[in-house]
């Protein structure tokens, strides 16, 4: 008996026949290190029970299959279950087999709670009091078919125990209808009604009783037929799929050449390992804030994304993609939560780039823009080292660094990227047309929010294989960018030396852009984590206002293996217009691995109460896309493509613009620009020996600054004012906020472009001189 004998369904109800043995895959949740793996489930005689089906000890389905339809009739529910079946007869069945073959665990159902997820519409959690399962189904219709199978199994039991109770019942039901026209008699005979009248009545109660009675059942029947005819529909339904879907895998298949059947196919790793370690990485597993439990519970992933970026042990998806086509067909629907957005829309599958209807809204063009002129050509690539770079212990370097703040660190210029922390800051607006695209559309928008969610999460492309170590400014160095052709200038000045803080301001094309930071360092041996403390604050020309924080970035894998840079936690983007907020998730990075790294998962809540649409799903290194509603998929960002001559930092072609000093720009420089710092330039160009000598001398040259302000006037900001309401350095604890998280520490004071147009910077201090040698 092959797959296509079999029943298979997909919607509820089919399951209440009696004798059905539920069988399929599922995907598992096995731990933070495994992720989601695939199960061979079977629900038998209110039994749940599962089997590996790949690694060392993987299950022989065929033979499963076979020993389940001798027992009773097998239901196969889902697309992966007719895959294996067919992939296995194929292969002449590798697995273990026989009678005395042991599950990896079974659950009694009687004693079992069953609950879905009520973000992700695959997800459901199986609850036995002492453990829980949390599984994953294909589609929405397999994890409603689970859930009922297992429902009705409890009810099943329940009626069994009550069987005779049952048996009774319907002659309980015979006898109250007797005790109830005998009752109408009595109350007749007390009203001293006559005998005919009596017998007409309790004639009359009889007819109508039967009269309804066999109207019921005649519906009944009727019903039982139309879902019998729509169950059988759906069976076949579900087995041209799997057909697509075996023959697409074939297909594909031999496209590459036939594999050993001894390899996996599939490109499994040893599942058995895996789950011996099971409980013990559970054990390890680190405890989650109230946010991160949050998004636990409201983890959500389109149909689309769902068959392509999950975790998956099938490898190619070929069958997936003829499935996925196959149910789309017919299911457009009209999203409710779209009825502010306009025809001229470009809805797609997340590959073509969106489009803006430029009459709603025209940008508007500065004054400075036309006074700037045309944009300068920018380079693209860093000048060539003139020295050979010399190796350094680290290890020398780390046992004197751990658990220190790695802000008060000396480290040689070998360790830094040719860019300043005021220059990676201006890095964030690198994907400034966002804004520009936000600004087209109305206040306190739907369209809006999700165009500044992507471009919070923008500026985290750019750290990719990022880990050298910034220069830390100066007290009082400042950058400033001005981007003719992106439509934006910026400015920052580093404000706080102990502790850190930068603050930052940009004005574009009808929206302004402004925040502060204190980076929180530690380096913890293997890893170097940065916490940014701080409020990042956008505001629209027509009164729209937003601010969110940044996540917690890692450097990681520092002693062994390759190291990489990773983002966690959860952003928060307010509008404080309206109560309307969006939660963005950065996914980080499993222990050891993750099949889907990077991920970010986001949605809008209004007045506490989290919306359908719209859900935000991506990438942070490469792209993000919105759902607006079944099928109603928008990309949002793409990330820019390298430059052709890559660097040894990695710097994106945005970076490597930043420290250029372009023709005629070195006069409009203010004297505190990072471009004019002497040990930074010499990086870029790679004399690492006049970096390093120039590197000393301004750190001693800031120390004796710092000392003769402590001694006498205090050296104040010179482009920003503070906000003595949020600031407070009096908190010297490393463990403490300095400034404040939702409201604005450092506010430009207005004054840098101004003289700037003038050509000429007042009170400026001289940061990058000689030292003046005190007697």
């Amino acid at each position: 008996m092959n797959a296509s004998q079999n029943t298979r369904l997909s919607a509820i109800g089919y399951t209440r026949q009696q004798n059905k043995i539920i069988v399929g895959v599922l995907q598992k949740y096995v731990n933070l290190a495994a992720g989601w793996r695939p199960r061979l489930f079977v629900l038998q005689q209110g039994v749940l029970k599962y089997y590996q089906v790949y690694g060392p000890n993987r299950v022989a389905v065929v033979d499963v299959l076979d020993r389940l339809r001798s027992q009773g009739d097998v239901v196969l529910v889902g697309v992966q279950i007719g895959v294996l079946e067919k992939e296995q007869q194929r292969m002449n069945g590798h697995g273990v087999a026989g009678e005395g073959l042991k599950p990896k665990a079974e659950m009694h159902v009687q004693v079992c709670q069953v609950r879905e997820s009520k973000a992700d519409v695959t997800k459901f959690y199986v609850d036995s009091g002492t453990s829980v399962l949390e599984l994953r189904s294909e589609t929405q219709d397999d994890r409603w078919v689970w859930i009922d199978a297992i429902q009705e199994a409890k009810m099943d039991l329940e009626k069994r125990q009550m069987s005779r109770i049952d048996e009774h019942s319907t002659v309980h039901s015979k006898d109250h209808f007797k005790s109830q026209t005998e009752h109408i008699r009595q109350k007749l005979e007390e009203l001293g009604g006559s005998q005919s009248l009596i017998t007409y009545v309790v004639g009359l109660v009889t007819d109508m009783h039967t009269r309804y009675h066999d109207l019921a059942d005649s519906e009944f029947s009727k019903r039982k037929t139309l879902l019998d005819i729509v169950y059988r529909l759906e069976n076949e339904k579900r087995q041209l799929e799997t057909n697509a879907a075996v023959e697409g895998r074939l297909m594909t298949e031999q496209a590459r050449g036939n594999e050993s059947p001894q390899e996996s196919s599939y490109g499994e790793e040893d599942d058995e390992t895996m789950d011996m370690r099971e409980e013990s990485a559970r054990n390890l597993e680190p405890q989650m804030s109230s946010d991160e439990e949050f998004f636990e519970c409201e983890t959500f992933v389109d149909a689309h994304e769902h068959y392509h970026s999950r975790h998956t042990s099938l490898g190619d998806l070929a069958e997936f993609d003829a499935v996925c086509s196959l149910n789309e067909d017919g299911l457009e629907r009209q999203p409710t939560s779209m009825e502010s957005a306009t025809k001229s829309e470009k809805w797609d599958d997340g590959g073509k780039e969106h489009g803006i209807d430029a009459a709603k809204k025209e940008l508007p063009t500065p004054a400075w823009m036309l006074q700037e002129g045309e944009a300068p050509q920018r380079r693209a690539a860093l000048p060539l080292p003139k020295q050979q770079e010399r190796s350094v212990s680290l290890w020398s370097l780390i046992k004197e660094m751990v658990g220190k703040d790695l802000t008060r660190v000396c480290l040689p210029v070998y360790f830094n990227e040719p860019l300043s922390a005021l220059e990676k800051t201006a890095e964030d607006l690198e994907y400034s047309e966002l804004l520009d695209e936000a600004y087209m559309y109305p206040k306190r928008s739907l369209e809006r929010i999700v165009r500044v969610a992507a471009f919070a999460i923008s500026p985290y492309s750019s750290t990719v294989g990022r880990t050298s170590k910034p220069f830390n400014p100066l007290l009082g160095e400042t950058y400033e960018l001005v981007s003719v052709e992106k439509g934006f200038r910026f400015i920052s000045e580093k404000v706080s030396h102990h502790p850190t803080i930068i603050a930052a301001y940009a004005e574009g094309r009808g929206w302004t852009y402004q925040g502060d930071a204190e980076v929180k360092s530690k380096f913890w041996g293997r890893s170097i984590e940065l916490k940014p403390e701080g409020v990042l604050r956008l505001d629209f020309d027509d009164g729209d206002q937003y601010f969110w924080n940044k996540v917690t970035t890692s450097i990681n894998n520092l002693i062994l293996g390759k190291i990489y840079v990773d983002h966690g936690g959860i952003m928060k983007i307010h509008n404080t217009n309206s109560d309307m907020v969006m939660k963005i998730r950065f996914k980080e990075t499993g222990m050891l691995f993750d099949r889907v790294p990077r991920q970010v998962e986001g949605f809008v809540e209004s007045r506490g109460q989290k919306l359908e649409y719209p859900q935000l799903s991506g990438h942070w290194d490469s792209k993000v896309h919105v759902l607006w509603g079944p099928n109603k998929r928008q990309s949002l960002w793409k990330k820019n493509p390298p430059p052709e001559n890559p660097t040894r930092y990695n710097l994106t072609s945005f970076a490597i613009q930043l420290n250029e000093i372009t023709p005629g720009l070195r006069e409009k420089l203010a004297p505190t620009d990072s471009r004019l710092r002497p040990d930074q330039s010499f990086t870029e160009r790679g004399m690492w020996e006049e970096a390093n000598a120039e590197k000393q001398r301004l750190e001693h040259k800031q120390r004796a600054a710092r000392k003769a302000a402590d001694e006498g006037i205090p050296l104040k900001p010179r482009w920003f004012s503070i906000n003595f309401e949020e600031v407070d350095f009096s908190r010297r604890s490393s463990s403490k906020r300095h400034i404040s998280s939702r409201e604005l520490s450092f506010e430009f004071n207005g004054e840098y472009w101004p003289e700037r147009e003038k050509g000429s910077f007042t009170n400026c201090r001289d940061i990058f001189g000689p030292l003046v040698q005190q007697t």
